[in-house]
């Protein structure tokens, strides 16, 4: 099945780009962002960037994202997402400023929010907003558009991330790996055992 895209109410204007962007109350998914740790690009190995799945709540924030040509996908549960990154490298191949992560801050102290301390932690449904810079590409003769760059990143609600590792078990009471290490290795009468 084909990825089914929003349309923007009106073409763009070439005139009215570059700038940028501020989306807010979006839910972050597979949030790659550590500076230390890109990831391969979509399709090639050799280009390395950040990225993560933005998850627009409401389709009129969807249609309103569309309309400032925003690429939102309409996903087969009917929910609205768009895949935003940042190359580590520029088109001239220099290397791009890492994407900035920040807190909220303190209103009531005065405090302007600070780089956020471990990127590695917001995990999946954190809400954040997100700020891209939005260019105009023009391919002579092959295509014509507005592309999107992930700039910096808000983070207003943090899910801690949990890991891969999670197996879906409780704790119970029984055997722990913990235990087989404590005691004595015993061989059983059909474990052969071979000289070296």
């Amino acid at each position: 099945m084909a990825t089914v895209y929003l349309e923007p109410a009106t073409p763009f204007n070439p005139n009215d780009f570059p700038r940028t962007l501020k989306m807010t109350g979006l839910k972050g998914n597979y949030i790659r962002v550590d500076p230390e740790r890109p990831v391969d690009a979509y399709m090639s190995k050799s280009v390395k960037q950040w990225e993560l799945e933005a998850v627009i709540p409401t389709r009129e924030q969807a249609q309103e994202l569309a309309n400032q040509h925003m690429r939102v996908k309409v996903k087969a549960d009917g929910t609205y997402s768009m895949n935003l990154h940042r190359k580590t490298l520029t088109g001239k191949g220099t290397p791009s400023a890492h994407v900035k992560v920040v807190d909220c801050g303190d209103k009531a102290n005065n405090i302007a929010p600070q780089p956020f301390k471990d990127v590695n932690s917001i995990g999946n449904g954190s809400t954040l907003n997100i700020n891209v810079y939005q260019f105009h590409y023009d391919m002579e003769g092959v295509k014509e558009g507005i592309s999107a760059m992930l700039s910096a990143i808000q983070v207003t609600d943090l899910i801690l991330y949990s890991g891969s590792g999670s197996s879906g078990f409780d704790i119970e009471d029984g055997f722990t790996q913990s235990e087989q290490s404590s005691t004595s290795t015993s061989k059983s009468s059909n474990e052969l055992e071979v000289p070296f």
